[in-house]
């Protein structure tokens, strides 16, 4: 990564952040991509993460050509749930 755009504190909370490697998912229509090993700084206080410039590059371009520029490292079952009648809402007087 690169250390001139390390951040040090969080600009949410202010806590630290430390570098760590992550995964993200990207939603393309009705396709969900996870991508792992993503270099990432994460704070230890909200759990913010956060990229760099080439980072955030390397992501954008997946995104952009449809993920056919590399071949998946692997593939998972992903279970999907609903919130469907699961919220209870708190009445406030």
């Amino acid at each position: 990564m690169n250390a001139i755009s390390q951040p040090t504190v969080c600009p949410r909370c202010q806590c630290t952040v430390r570098p760590a490697q992550v995964r993200t998912d990207i939603w393309q229509n009705d396709h969900l991509y996870v991508v792992e090993d993503v270099p990432a700084f994460i704070c230890d206080g909200c759990q913010e993460q956060f990229y760099d410039d080439d980072v955030t590059d390397a992501l954008r371009r997946l995104n952009e050509d449809g993920f056919l520029s590399t071949v998946p490292s692997r593939e998972i079952l992903v279970p999907v749930y609903s919130l469907a009648g699961q919220i209870k809402r708190v009445r406030s007087n």
